[in-house]
């Protein structure tokens, strides 16, 4: 095992977590970019910590754990718009938790408490009402960006909405597994999923988070085009 890595099961109560705090971001996002907030398709569990989740599910012996969280945001392209993000990438902490914290983070993060959470959008060319599951299958299947390529070599698993929290997108043979449900209730059940009911306010969330989590943010820097 990796001493660098956390390999602590990630259930649905952390997803909600993650989901959390993605949202938080969100907003911050719609502050310059109104026009996507009622464009959200899902948000995701990607890359390492999306693998592990996958084998974790499929009860593997050895699994990839987590050196850091990243969870991409996907929303449905405006028709004859290139999408203003492609690029755009912030780090959050995650605080204190049970999957602990990398010592070996870049100086930037250095101060953070947990593990690092980068926090990632992308825009896919799919109606607002598509299916996310089927729309980010396609997406992954077709690998015509460098996005797209470097996210199917790993796990993808969705965060948001609350009725497909858990399920695996990716790699395909993988779906059938099921959640992984938590040991007990988690204190982020208290907000409501952003895209199940209404949304909470900004503040209320970024209050919620720093409670629980220490949120802080690092810097954002580009990431691979979508």
């Amino acid at each position: 095992m990796d001493p660098d890595r956390s390999y602590e099961a990630i259930t649905t109560d952390d997803l909600a977590r993650l989901g959390d705090i993605a949202a938080v971001d969100r907003e911050r996002f719609f502050k310059r970019r109104p026009e996507y907030r009622d464009r959200l398709l899902c948000s995701a569990l990607c890359q390492g910590a999306g693998l592990h989740y996958v084998e974790v599910a499929a009860g593997k012996a050895e699994t990839n754990g987590i050196k850091d969280f990243d969870v991409w945001s996907f929303f449905s392209a405006i028709p004859g718009q290139r999408f203003p993000a492609d690029r755009r990438r912030t780090y959050v902490d995650l605080g204190e938790s049970k999957f602990g914290r990398w010592d070996g983070e870049a100086k930037v993060c250095q101060h953070f408490k947990g593990r690092r959470v980068d926090l990632l959008v992308r825009a896919l060319p799919v109606p607002v009402d598509a299916d996310a599951v089927s729309a980010l299958r396609s997406y992954l299947a077709a690998a015509r960006t460098g996005s797209a390529k470097f996210l199917a070599k790993k796990g993808v698993v969705i965060i948001d909405p609350l009725d497909r929290r858990g399920k695996i997108v990716w790699p395909r043979e993988q779906s059938s597994h099921g959640p992984i449900s938590g040991p007990q209730a988690s204190p982020w059940d208290a907000l409501e999923s952003p895209l199940s009911g209404s949304t909470p306010s900004a503040d209320r969330m970024a209050s919620v988070l720093n409670g629980g989590t220490g949120l802080r943010r690092a810097r954002r820097s580009s990431a691979p085009k979508a």
